[in-house]
């Protein structure tokens, strides 16, 4: 159990996302049905991999807009001089966990940051209105282009199926076109199955995982306890008040 009451994995990103490089040969038609399939049933595979890719772009603002949700707990009221500072500290945790490797250990453990040059500025309010903003962009995300893929995915399905059964490509394609899209739709998964950890912590959890990582990554980071303890106690006073 975590000494501030949670079970965290800090700064757990999405980050690899943005290299993906797809497999042609699961994405791209094979040449032989790419010459038979008729013209109604190209027309919804080219609506696909347009929905497809619009999709997967979006995904990866979102994700991009995810990865600051640390950067979020400082208001955007505060000077531009303590907002630089704080961030500056999320980028050396960032860094610090990045650079460690406890699943090696031939390597040397990463030197740990020093304790003084460690700043944060948290706020709850701050936090939870950049929340809002953050969960409405997610929410027309699910709710448009990645429905609409996911429609277009339905509807070449029902296309090819459609094509069978008007006798406009043999048994022989109809079962290949299937294994085709089956393999298309896996090979989308590379992106997919992150969907769900673009889902925001609580502020509460978000403050314990930042307490998890300066715990792990700074000297002395244990004495921060009780900063962090307090910033979670007046948070729940706050609520208490709602």
């Amino acid at each position: 159990m975590h000494p501030l009451g949670g079970i965290a994995k800090p700064f757990g990103e999405c980050t690899k996302l943005t290299k993906i490089k797809f497999i042609p040969e699961n994405v791209l038609i094979p040449t032989h049905l790419d010459q038979i399939i008729p013209d109604d049933l190209r027309l919804d595979l080219n609506f696909l991999r347009i929905n497809a890719g619009r999709a997967f772009r979006t995904m990866i603002t979102i994700v991009r807009q995810h990865e600051s949700r640390y950067r979020a707990l400082c208001p955007p009221t505060e000077s531009k001089d303590k907002r630089c500072t704080h961030n500056a500290t999320i980028n050396r945790l960032k860094r610090w966990r990045h650079d460690y490797n406890d699943k090696d250990p031939t390597l040397a453990p990463a030197p740990k940051i020093p304790g003084p040059v460690i700043y944060l500025n948290i706020s709850r309010i701050a936090y939870e209105e950049w929340s809002k903003s953050y969960s409405s962009q997610l929410s027309e995300f699910k709710n448009g282009p990645y429905k609409q893929y996911h429609d277009s995915a339905e509807d070449f399905l029902a296309a090819i199926r459609a094509a069978r059964d008007r006798r406009k490509v043999s048994h022989l394609d109809y079962h290949e076109l299937v294994q085709f899209y089956r393999t298309f739709m896996r090979e989308m998964t590379i992106w997919e199955d992150n969907i769900p950890r673009l889902e925001l912590p609580s502020f509460s959890e978000i403050v314990d995982e930042l307490y998890e990582a300066v715990e792990e990554s700074v000297e002395n980071g244990e004495r921060l306890h009780p900063f962090f303890q307090k910033v979670r106690d007046r948070a729940k006073d706050v609520g208490k008040d709602d």
